[in-house]
């Protein structure tokens, strides 16, 4: 699966677990959604050091979405059903 799929999948995990926290408004990201979770799919698939990241926000910003994102199984819940639907299409 490409990794544009990719991120759609995770950007639909994490708007849906946020409708169902249904808590009160927080800040407006500064960009969207699909823009963290690029970010965050390029430190872990290379391994730098989130110290090493150059992006438009501090690093800390987006280890914090990731550290959320983590917590909440979000990669779990993605790397499951990616695995389920190319098993599926591989039969």
């Amino acid at each position: 699966m490409d990794k544009e799929k990719t991120i759609e999948l995770i950007e639909q995990i994490i708007i849906a677990d946020e409708q169902k926290e249904n808590k009160k408004k927080t800040r407006p990201l500064g960009e969207k959604l699909k823009h963290y979770i690029a970010v965050i799919l390029k430190i872990l698939d290379t391994g730098m050091r989130w110290r090493d990241l150059e992006e438009k926000f501090h690093y800390t910003t987006y280890f914090k979405k990731m550290r959320k994102s983590a917590k909440n199984n979000v990669f779990e819940r993605a790397f499951y059903l990616l695995t389920q639907k190319h098993e599926f299409a591989s039969k």
